[in-house]
């Protein structure tokens, strides 16, 4: 790479310009289907999903939104061999932001994220 080395407004300033050369070793970290991430990943996806169907239909645009920081809380399970059951449930976590009405009218999938009911309008 090629370095360029200055004092600019009693700030020393070093600019680098050119490609590294890529090491020999890669590091990928990769998340099964049942990871606590991954899991909020794909309900991020169909939450976004669903919003922009529901505004789409209702409204003819997909309005503003981003459910994309979403976080897995608790839960419990016993498992067994071939069995298993859920004894706590797990809290969901949306942290982001949506347009919540348009005309005046309400959006029914943030009350209802509120209130743990998403299926209801699914």
């Amino acid at each position: 790479m090629n370095r360029i080395s200055t004092n600019f407004d009693g700030s020393h300033l070093v600019i680098e310009t050119g490609s590294p050369h890529p090491s020999a070793t890669v590091i990928v970290e990769r998340k099964g289907l049942g990871h606590p991430d991954t899991l909020a990943d794909h309900l991020a996806e169909r939450l976004s999903q669903i919003y922009s169907r529901y505004t789409t239909e209702h409204f003819g645009a997909v309005l503003h939104h981003n459910f994309d920081k979403l976080a897995l809380l608790g839960g419990a399970s016993e498992v067994r061999y071939g069995a298993g059951r859920m004894t706590s449930p797990v809290r969901v976590l949306i942290n982001g932001r949506a347009t919540a009405e348009c005309g005046g009218e309400a959006i029914p999938l943030l009350t209802s994220a509120r209130q743990g009911e998403l299926s209801r309008i699914a």
